[in-house]
């Protein structure tokens, strides 16, 4: 392939704009309100576990409900900042910012709360098992 035919196929800086801006405003009816459910859930989760916090498994808990607290306002913020920009309320650049916000939360946010899960899981694992026990 060579220039004239990349120059042919590619599409135009607008139509990447609006292609982004669109990606985040189709998923935004779906994200915000499981996003709510998700932060008044684990709300309840962490207020109900932080009586026993001096307990392991309990600590892994509510450090599960918090990063899933944060995984999910970062979703909203995405999905409220992704209608606006698509709306025309606010510029593009809000947009950038709210993805890089989203990316400096919510991600680190999934990937621990996947590692609290596994040491949950091998935590009563072994505790059922109890390999050390002859």
């Amino acid at each position: 392939m060579n220039q004239s035919d990349l120059n042919r196929h590619s599409i135009s800086d607008e139509e990447v704009l609006f292609m982004f801006k669109g990606m985040f405003r189709d998923l935004a009816p779906i994200q915000i309100p499981l996003s709510i459910i998700v932060l008044i859930q684990n709300t309840v989760i962490f207020m109900d576990y932080y009586q026993d916090r001096a307990k392991f498994v309990s600590g892994l808990f509510m450090g599960i409900a918090l990063f899933d607290i944060l995984k999910a306002q970062g979703e909203i913020v995405l999905s409220v900042t992704s209608l606006l920009a698509y709306a025309g309320y606010v510029e593009i650049d809000i947009l950038y910012k709210s993805l890089y916000y989203y990316m400096m939360t919510a991600l680190p946010g999934i990937n621990c709360s996947k590692l609290c899960n596994l040491v949950m899981t091998i935590t009563l694992t072994i505790k059922v098992v109890n390999p050390f026990r002859r």
